[in-house]
């Protein structure tokens, strides 16, 4: 019975591992949208390209998260 256990706790770790390593791929992109005035442009739609993953901006800033080869657009 213990032998089971332990083979279960190994599988789920080695299950885990390859999802922890793909989360650590994106990266939380920040920046502000800004007019020729130099004011911030609140309400500008941010997407990742190809995507319908995207953030709309406030006060003219925006965070979003993206992996490494995304087109910000």
């Amino acid at each position: 019975m213990r032998r089971i256990y332990g083979s279960l706790v190994v599988t789920l770790v080695l299950l885990l591992v390859p999802c922890i390593f793909a989360r650590a791929q994106q990266r939380s992109i920040t920046g502000t949208i800004k007019k020729d005035t130099g004011m911030p442009l609140p309400g500008v739609n941010i997407l990742l390209k190809g995507t319908t993953n995207g953030v709309t901006t406030t006060e003219g800033g925006y965070a979003i998260k993206a992996s490494q080869g995304d087109v910000i657009v």
